[in-house]
């Protein structure tokens, strides 16, 4: 294992773009499948069987994740301006206040690196190379 003073961001940097390119693709070959599901009937066996399955995934993920991680993960990685505004997840209201004041505050260093604010508002990546890819 590495220590801190070992790290170099050009050799991370080398190893990601490794497998961007595979992961891109896969990323891409993913899309159709994803808005197929929007045809999926309620109260379908599909359906039923895709509920019990994000079911399964939120209790999950609700134990073994922390709050002052998962939540300020979702907000960071939501775009509210995506396909000209949306408003996923739903939140009460408030919540996005405690979020961001309350469960963000243990790792606030590391949301620079998340694409938008806990809000849900795009903003510039911070942390660019020299030749201004992400």
């Amino acid at each position: 294992m590495s220590t801190p003073n070992e790290y170099s961001g050009a050799r991370l940097r080398s190893i990601i773009e490794g497998f961007a390119d595979t992961l891109r693709q896969h990323l891409a070959d993913e899309i159709p499948t994803l808005w197929a599901m929007e045809s999926v009937e309620a109260n379908s066996p599909h359906s039923k069987k895709l509920e019990e399955i994000a079911k399964q995934m939120h209790e999950l993920a609700e134990k073994s994740q922390d709050a002052t991680v998962g939540a300020p993960m979702v907000l960071g990685l939501c775009d509210k301006t995506f396909e000209g505004g949306n408003d996923w997840p739903k939140l009460p209201m408030g919540a996005a206040y405690v979020v961001n004041y309350v469960f963000a505050w243990k790792h606030r260093g590391a949301w620079r690196f998340l694409p938008c604010d806990m809000w849900r508002n795009p903003r510039p990546l911070a942390f660019l190379g020299d030749d201004g890819a992400a």
